[in-house]
């Protein structure tokens, strides 16, 4: 079936914002579903990215709604990032690396996730853009609305 219209679920894990610290993500709950995907979306930096001023999207993943969060694994990452933080999926850390959007997909078996925008250094100028959409997939009924 190619209707990807009624086989998925797309929300905000977190509101549209200009960053100047960390963002965490609201729980994402993937009940009813197999699968999800992650946008982390950032605007146009008001600083220079580079080494000491940066942003890392770190997803981690929990089994109750109250628990602890850990690092999801690469294993259950499609598009993760090897040599950085475990659960990274982008690290943004020079100019022509802001003004994008990043993706994961999860393919793990926690059924609650949360996204974190790690921002490391000063971000003058402004911060920079950021937002967080989520699209669950490979629902267990389908349709979705």
């Amino acid at each position: 079936m190619r209707d990807l219209h009624n086989n998925l679920n797309a929300f905000h894990a977190t509101s549209p914002q200009v960053a100047t610290t960390d963002v965490l993500s609201d729980a994402i709950d993937l009940q009813g579903y197999e699968g999800a995907e992650i946008f982390a979306l950032l605007g146009a930096s008001g600083t220079s990215l580079s080494g000491s001023v940066k942003v890392e999207g770190k997803l981690t993943e929990c089994a109750t709604s109250g628990g602890s969060y850990t690092a999801v694994a690469e294993a259950d990452m499609l598009g993760a990032i090897s040599g950085t933080s475990t659960g990274s999926f982008f690290l943004a850390d020079a100019t022509s690396e802001d003004e994008t959007t990043y993706k994961v997909g999860y393919i793990g078996s926690k059924r609650y996730l949360k996204v974190n925008l790690d921002l490391t250094g000063t971000f003058s100028g402004g911060g920079i853009p950021v937002g967080v959409v989520v699209a669950r997939g490979v629902p267990r009924r389908a349709a979705v609305s």
